[in-house]
């Protein structure tokens, strides 16, 4: 069947929202003007009221400036993340808003500028309940309706709260529905075929059953990967190269914090478990090439004779050889602090797919398809997989695993690794989601 023009409407789908219901409220020209109105606008009148010389003030314009950037980065910023499987609309608004205007604070601050002390209270509360608001709003909405036309892999569409989904028993357009899903790879009949074209022509969206499955589990199906569709999952190398530069500015920004905390679990280690804190180990990174990855020491050696090289690599559950500290340091990730070095050798990056121990990435290249595809990136200290899925343990888990692997070289952007980096700041917080 020859591919009609689709074009998957990400936020028409992540929006948990017909795009005919509330036209008003969930458009941009609508949501982002109030929140500068609410977010900047009504702060500054309750402030300064019908007094002119408030808003000449130098503190009152420079608050007024970074408030206003703040407001639109973090507006846009929350559209952005919520377009990823798995986003709590009202989370994500709070997370953007907090960096957001987190970073506009520090810039004051840094400038030494003067500022309005209240704008700068108030201005983040605001912007964080209108987006809050708009999110409920988005949620109690009616979700998605989308004709599903038979044939192919469409039976595996998941179930979702997001998507209602409207089986088609003929050709015809079905009244209520938003958009259409079908299997393009499949040879459907002329009817259909014909069907799936006016559709398009009218201008309503026809989605491709991969994409739909990609964008609702967050996963790339690896069932029926071939070599000459690969490029479509090769990752963005412009960004890929650009995070390098970004990978060495936060380990400047963060070494200060690191050190001592490197310091103090060094010492713990080192009076409980014995004299050898760091743990080394051979990995595969970034082409396929082998590096030796640092860790802090979380197990104990228990010397068990003839036992498999690879079973003795996997970290099972509640596996005897963790040690109680180490346990902890395993479930908030402090045990990954030492790959800072990693980072700075260039064998790793921040965020990535997770290094496997060579013997283990040796054994999965030869029993799943496609696996040396996750060497197209940089090996992570966390990575799409590991907030998502956490500890593996079997072949099953690494299938999965290595869906969202390529899921993430797929996809990866600046908003995706934010995504990362804030799930992985709430697992060491307050251990949600790790295991």
């Amino acid at each position: 069947m020859n591919n009609v023009a689709l074009g998957m409407n990400s936020y028409a789908l992540a929006g948990r929202v017909r795009p005919q219901a509330h036209p008003l409220v969930l458009r941009i020209r609508f949501q982002l003007p109030m929140a500068l109105l609410l977010g900047v606008g009504l702060p500054l009148f309750v402030r300064g009221g019908f007094a002119p010389n408030i808003y000449v003030n130098e503190g009152t314009i420079n608050s007024i400036a970074v408030c206003t950037l703040a407001v639109i980065a973090a507006y846009f910023g929350w559209r952005r993340l919520h377009q990823f499987p798995g986003v709590q609309l009202a989370a994500s608004a709070l997370w953007s808003v907090g960096l957001a205007f987190g970073a506009a604070i520090a810039l004051l601050l840094l400038l030494r500028l003067d500022y309005n002390r209240t704008l700068l209270v108030a201005a983040p509360v605001m912007t964080a309940l209108w987006l809050v608001v708009i999110a409920f709003v988005m949620t109690r909405a009616a979700g998605v309706r989308i004709g599903v036309v038979p044939g192919g892999a469409v039976g595996s569409l998941p179930r979702s709260r997001r998507v209602e989904w409207v089986p088609l028993v003929e050709p015809g357009r079905a009244p209520g529905v938003d958009a259409y899903v079908a299997d393009l790879r499949y040879d459907h009949s002329p009817a259909w075929e014909e069907f799936i074209a006016d559709r398009t022509l009218d201008g309503v969206p026809v989605y491709h059953s991969k994409q739909v499955l990609e964008h609702l589990t967050g996963q790339v199906s690896i069932e029926h990967l071939s070599e000459n569709n690969f490029g479509s999952v090769l990752p963005n190398l412009n960004y890929v190269a650009a995070k390098r530069l970004i990978d060495l500015a936060l380990v400047a920004v963060l070494l200060p914090l690191l050190v001592p905390v490197f310091a103090a679990l060094w010492l713990a280690i080192r009076l409980v478990d014995g004299p050898e804190p760091l743990f080394r180990q051979k990995r595969k990174g970034m082409g396929g090439r082998c590096f030796t990855v640092y860790k802090f020491r979380t197990m104990r050696d228990v010397p068990e004779a003839g036992i498999d090289p690879f079973e003795a690599a996997r970290t099972k559950d509640n596996d005897k050889r963790v040690t109680p500290l180490g346990n902890v340091l395993r479930k908030t990730r402090l045990d990954e602090i030492p790959q800072v070095i990693n980072i700075v050798l260039g064998e790793m990056t921040w965020i990535g797919p997770r290094p496997e121990a060579s013997v283990l990435g040796e054994r999965y290249e030869s029993a799943f398809p496609f696996y040396r595809y996750r060497y197209a990136v940089r090996p992570g200290i966390t990575g799409w997989a590991q907030v998502n899925q956490g500890h593996v343990v079997d072949d099953a888990d690494i299938r999965v695993k290595l869906r969202y692997d390529f899921y993430y070289v797929k996809n990866i952007s600046p908003w995706l690794d934010l995504l990362i980096a804030i799930k992985t700041i709430r697992i060491v917080l307050w251990g949600v989601g790790a295991r």
